[in-house]
């Protein structure tokens, strides 16, 4: 059985929905998000140090009167936590979908 982390295609896909049964596909395809959810919540801690980062450099910058400066940080700043917003909404979406196929296993199993 192929590692669920070097899933990246429609062939990886296919793979997942082929021979098994429904039970096995779910939890496979489980196994899958929780990867790729623990991936972007690695994206999510980074991106919220590098938030911090900025932050602190353009705060260091208005107090030197470095205006200039201090405005190009607020951009990047910016910038990073709509980076940040949108990591964390696909990382819902993930937790959304992981909880819909544990609901069809549940009703599968009924």
């Amino acid at each position: 059985m192929k590692k669920a982390a070097n899933l990246n295609s429609s062939e990886d896909v296919n793979f997942i929905l082929g021979k098994q049964s429904l039970r096995e596909s779910i939890l496979y395809a489980t196994y899958w998000l929780e990867v790729q959810q623990s991936k972007l919540e690695n994206l999510v801690s980074k991106t919220r140090k590098q938030d911090r980062e900025l932050f602190n450099k353009c705060l260091s910058a208005q107090m030197a009167k470095d205006f200039t400066k201090a405005e190009i940080y607020a951009n990047e700043c910016a910038k990073v936590r709509k980076i940040g917003d949108i990591i964390l909404k696909n990382r819902i979406a993930l937790e959304q979908l992981m909880l819909k196929l544990e609901a069809i296993r549940e009703i599968k199993a009924l």
